[in-house]
């Protein structure tokens, strides 16, 4: 997709629109969806007919769009990092903001994809290396990737597959499979020259990548081959195929040439899958960009599930709440325990939470756990087990939150070691979390109580820690004096750190140490280089830092002296230091 994109042109046309009374757009049926500089085209395919829809104002240039579920069109504006949805059957008012994606850094907007679940969208953002899942609701937006902590490269095209893996062009070169909860890359395929717009067939079941080397790839979604098709005589060799979609047996490409030139302008062009053959093309289009089928508009998948937490517990055990995680889920799905119906709670598109009586885990036995959304689509299956009761320890477990106490603002960390169990969850959003031992950083708003569920062979066991929330009330914030002794040492001695602390209830100091006394302590410390220490404390009034720095020499060298005298024939040596 190229820089300057959909939306914020919508705006003010649709005002237009309003003010002069134009009547409703009809929806067609058999037209795909073509952006152009400041317009909106439908291209009735049946006719090869190209119909204006909609025009920007001056100084806005469109760029992808895409259908949700309900037929409505969702575009962006990439001059203004602004997400858009509007309803072409009524083509009056304006398109409803969902987000600004500029808030929080995103600029050059390359592409968009629905969700299977069909409540929310990706975005990918070429200049901030990102992609943002918006939540269709209420607009609210997240990073998928790259996965916190890591190094994103360019995205630009982005596509589901029917069974609900998601794929991504990268870095103009690669097309990836990413991890549609966690973002991180699974698998990818290179050498993909100028990858950009990308869709999938599930006809053919491929996925087709535009390539600015005037052609598509056609590439398996095992992403181990990739094939070139060349459209030459359809248009200039070299030049970019940016937006692509499709229906049926069909492909609908976009040729994108900037702005026309003499004969060379932008084309919508139909290829037939069936035949390998260019069947239509439509042109002259200034500045086509993107493309969507109305046929291709997203439609709701069946329901994948990837795991139980827990996915086993003792015979007699009380009633529990499982969580189930996968993909697909839809509000009203239901999660199932061997065919009969769990009260279920829908968390989001990967979870939902179901109550499970105690009644149906009186006796051992293995479960087949699945789930069927509203419109009866039904998942694949999961066991779960009862075991018989006596069959192990109950879990044990050590959780703490430190510090206890924060600020507004602030953060704990939540720390647990466990024993005897196969699955484990933190409520709160937490979800699973590792059956042995980990951390997790909070930053709750109010004081918040966090409860740790554990399940084993031997039962279930559950603990639970409150990390309290305090905004200050006329209470000072922690005073820290700080200092170390001496502050200058040779590599191999020590110095001592010592410190006294007011109005604190918990601190600690970096560098490995730890947590501390929150009032007065001494450590000693032998770094190998110069090392900065912080000493962070915190109360009912926040939190203070404070900060020391040890410096290391190096230890004394040797100097050996070697001499001779030639009258006495003899060496002497002399060992000292300097």
């Amino acid at each position: 997709m190229k820089p300057l994109k959909l939306s914020l042109g919508i705006l003010a046309l649709l005002l237009v629109l309003a003010q002069s009374r134009a009547s409703a757009t009809v929806l067609c049926s058999s037209c795909a969806y073509i952006t152009g500089n400041d317009v909106v085209y439908s291209w009735d395919v049946g006719h090869n007919q190209l119909t204006q829809v909609l025009t920007a104002p001056a100084g806005s240039t469109l760029d992808s769009l895409v259908f949700d579920t309900k037929g409505d069109i969702i575009f962006d504006s990439d001059n203004t990092s602004d997400l858009y949805i509007y309803n072409p059957t009524t083509g009056t008012g304006v398109p409803t903001l969902l987000a600004n994606l500029g808030a929080v850094g995103a600029s050059n907007l390359a592409d968009i994809a629905l969700e299977p679940s069909g409540g929310s969208i990706l975005v990918s953002s070429r200049n901030s290396d990102q992609i943002f899942r918006i939540n269709l609701s209420n607009g609210q937006s997240t990073v998928l990737y790259p996965p916190s902590g890591t190094t994103g490269v360019r995205p630009d095209g982005l596509v589901y597959d029917n069974t609900g893996r998601l794929f991504a062009c990268l870095s103009l070169s690669e097309v990836a499979q990413l991890d549609p909860v966690t973002g991180k890359i699974l698998n990818s395929i290179s050498g993909i020259k100028g990858a950009d717009g990308l869709t999938f067939n599930s006809t053919t079941g491929m996925l087709y990548v535009g390539s600015d080397d005037g052609g598509f790839y056609t590439i398996d979604t095992n992403l181990s081959n990739a094939t070139f098709t060349s459209l030459a005589g359809t248009i200039p060799a070299g030049e970019e195929i940016d937006g692509v979609g499709t229906a049926g047996t069909f492909l609908y490409l976009v040729h994108w040439v900037g702005s026309c030139s003499n004969s060379d302008c932008g084309k919508a062009i139909q290829y037939n899958l069936s035949t390998n053959q260019v069947s239509l093309v439509n042109q002259p289009i200034n500045g086509a960009d993107d493309i969507a089928p109305l046929s291709g508009l997203g439609s709701p998948l069946e329901p994948i599930l990837s795991s139980l937490t827990p996915n086993t517990t003792a015979a007699g055990s009380p009633a529990f709440t499982m969580t189930v995680n996968g993909l697909q889920f839809v509000s009203g799905a239901t999660v199932t325990w061997n065919g009969s119906n769990l009260t279920t709670a829908f968390v989001n598109s990967t979870q939902l939470t179901a109550v499970v009586p105690a009644a149906d885990v009186a006796n051992p036995a293995s479960i087949n756990v699945g789930v069927t959304n509203p419109d009866s689509q039904a998942s694949n299956t999961l066991t779960f087990t009862i075991t018989s009761s006596g069959g192990g320890n109950p879990p044990t477990i050590a959780f703490t939150a430190n510090p206890g106490t924060i600020s507004a603002g602030g953060a704990s960390t939540l720390s647990w070691t466990i024993a005897n169990a196969t699955s484990a969850v933190i409520n709160q959003g937490i979800g699973s979390i590792s059956p042995t031992s980990g951390t997790q950083s909070v930053s709750p708003a109010n004081s918040t109580t966090y409860t740790l569920t554990a399940w084993g062979l031997g039962g279930s066991t559950q603990v639970q820690v409150t990390v309290t929330v305090n905004s200050g009330g006329g209470v000072n914030a922690p005073s820290i004096s700080f200092s170390a002794s001496p502050t200058t040492i040779t590599s191999g001695g020590t110095s001592t750190l010592s410190w006294t602390i007011t109005n604190a209830t918990s601190a600690v100091i970096d560098q490995g140490i730890g947590p501390v006394s929150p009032t007065s302590g001494t450590q000693g410390v032998s770094p190998t280089g110069m090392t900065t220490y912080i000493l962070t404390a915190w109360g009912l009034g926040g939190s203070s830092s404070n900060q020391v720095t040890v410096n290391v020499n190096p230890p004394p060298r040797a100097d050996l002296h070697l001499g001779f005298s030639s009258s006495r024939q003899s060496a002497h040596w002399r060992y000292g230091t300097v």
